[in-house]
């Protein structure tokens, strides 16, 4: 809920394919929220390429790197490959967290995280999980098991989420995703881009 409220603080968002014996890096995501808007710098790991978005309830805008300032739905429409992306939403949706706090467990926050996934965060005091379907109507896609880390204070540190597909008809990856939360509530931050705000429509 701290972070629902937080007017400001920087997170990254790393997302690897998880097979039977290997994993490889699909998608890599720096991000930055300054009330109203949050600024993610997206790079494809597979096509080597690039691309900003801003977004906020004002609207949205995108770029691909090095081209000029669109609405954010006409860059999705013609990049494929970020269309191919599977892109994570940082934040815990509002209306989830009834849920959440029913049938998060409390674990070891230290316990060994395995690779290549980063290790537990050293300053983590609590840590919780849970397990919750991913749906189209009334049909299950996937299983979305989700860790969270906090400080002392109550912020998130981190937040892993693994997508286990019900099944191929489903269309989803084996994907897992770790995203590290920073400078939270830091004052002096700023947004890392400008000039979008013609764009948002």
């Amino acid at each position: 809920m701290l972070l629902q409220a937080a007017r400001r603080y920087a997170f990254t968002v790393t997302t690897w394919a998880e097979g039977p014996d290997t994993h490889h890096l699909l998608v890599e995501t720096n991000g930055v929220k300054v009330a109203p808007w949050t600024s993610l710098h997206i790079r494809g790991a597979g096509s080597g390429k690039s691309a900003d978005i801003v977004y906020s309830d004002k609207g949205a805008a995108g770029r691909e790197t090095g081209s000029d300032w669109s609405s954010a739905a006409a860059l999705l429409d013609s990049a494929a490959w970020l269309q191919e992306l599977p892109l994570e939403n940082e934040q815990i949706a509002e209306d989830l967290i009834p849920s959440i706090t029913a049938t998060a467990v409390i674990i070891d926050p230290l316990t060994p995280v395995p690779a290549p996934r980063p290790p537990a965060p050293a300053q983590a005091a609590q840590a919780f999980s849970w397990t919750s379907p991913l749906m189209t109507g009334s049909r299950v896609d996937a299983e979305v098991t989700t860790t969270v880390w906090l400080n002392q204070a109550g912020w998130v540190l981190r937040l892993d989420r693994e997508t286990s597909p019900a099944s191929s008809e489903a269309g989803l990856r084996h994907t897992y995703t770790v995203i590290v939360f920073s400078r939270q509530g830091d004052s002096t931050l700023t947004l890392p881009v400008d000039g979008f705000e013609s764009a948002v429509g």
